[in-house]
């Protein structure tokens, strides 16, 4: 009879009692259990949410995840953070398995071979600047030669005539 209830709540005996055997179930722990069941009868809607959203993510495939949460030992507000990195990690397995020589991947190499990039390119952008006030400087002109020397005799004779 027993085993039949826990077949009809489809109960995960392994997330609720640490065990896959009815007959290993510690008692103290299922007296609990259904004291807090009989406490939270009016809760039993927002449980069954709960299970049908379980099954969901077990079906999904990550069941471990749907475990830890079960069990208490994942934050529910910790959980997008485990999710996303366990994500990371199964692409980033599946990568390898792809392209093996993504294995041999340093982390550190390959930080400093970014800064050093980023040292070129500010050089390099430093000498494109240089470049284009030379290339202005040398357009500018200078002295009495050609339309400054018309520009300079004019301001010359304005400077007279107001005098």
């Amino acid at each position: 009879m027993f085993a039949d209830a826990i077949k009809f709540l489809d109960l995960d005996l392994a997330a609720i009692f640490q065990t896959d055997s009815i007959a290993t179930i510690d008692l103290n722990r299922l007296s609990a259990w259904a004291a807090g069941w009989a406490a939270s009868h009016v809760r039993c809607e927002e449980w069954a949410k709960l299970v049908k959203a379980d099954r969901k993510m077990r079906a999904a495939g990550p069941a471990w995840f749907a475990s830890t949460l079960a069990s208490g030992e994942l934050d529910p507000n910790n959980a997008h953070m485990e999710l996303e990195t366990a994500f990371a990690e199964a692409y980033w397995k599946k990568a390898i398995a792809a392209d093996p020589e993504l294995a041999a991947f340093d982390g550190d190499g390959h930080g400093e071979l970014v800064a050093q990039f980023v040292a070129i390119e500010e050089r390099s952008r430093a000498t494109a600047v240089s470049s284009v006030r030379a290339r202005h400087q040398a357009a500018i002109p200078r002295g009495a030669l050609e339309e400054m020397r018309v520009i300079r005799g004019e301001i010359g004779l304005t400077c007279r005539c107001a005098s």
